[in-house]
């Protein structure tokens, strides 16, 4: 969010920082519990191999993904309103860059494949959110930007794009019609 009036990203030492802040504050509200294969390790095993993989996602989101986008606008709330219904659809976008692009930041175990983007409603609905957000029309281009967490190599970026047209947002919208009335009925 800072880098939207700064132009710089933050450093590898904030960043770091903050997701161990992030990490015991959750671990702290919430609590943990442990699956059976887990409960041989113990608990401060676990905890600490969790948050030195959160930390190590957070390194690499600084240093592979953060500095290729200049965002315009960053983890933002988007309302539509849905004709005749007492519901709107509400979508949080994690990234609009100055480059028209939507972007979807996820983390995983395994590489995808280019069908998680090319199907993905999520990526669907941030291109009607985004028109309502920017009122410019869809996006040029969607990304759905990984973080692979892989055990062996540390983790690895992997970037997918797609693009959408009305036909995807009028099959979203018939999709979200479909369930306006579910809830109705």
């Amino acid at each position: 969010t800072q880098k939207i009036e700064t132009h710089q990203d933050i450093s590898v030492d904030d960043a770091t920082a903050a997701a161990a802040a992030a990490f015991d504050k959750q671990v702290e509200v919430y609590g943990i519990t442990l699956s059976d294969d887990e409960k041989h390790k113990g608990e401060d095993a676990v905890l600490g191999e969790a948050k030195d993989r959160a930390v190590a996602m957070a390194k690499a989101h600084i240093e592979l993904q953060a500095p290729l986008y200049q965002p315009l606008f960053c983890e933002e709330a988007v309302r539509l309103e849905i004709p005749k219904s007492s519901h709107d659809f509400l979508g949080i976008i994690d990234l609009v860059d100055d480059k028209r692009r939507v972007v979807d930041w996820k983390t995983t175990a395994q590489r995808k494949s280019q069908s998680e983007a090319d199907y993905s409603l999520q990526l669907t609905a941030y291109a009607l959110l985004y028109n309502k957000l920017t009122g410019q029309g869809y996006p040029d281009e969607l990304r759905l930007e990984y973080l692979v967490d892989s055990k062996k190599r540390g983790p690895q970026r992997q970037m997918l794009r797609t693009y959408r047209g009305d036909s995807s947002v009028d099959a979203l919208a018939a999709r979200i019609e479909t369930a306006k009335n579910l809830v109705k009925a």
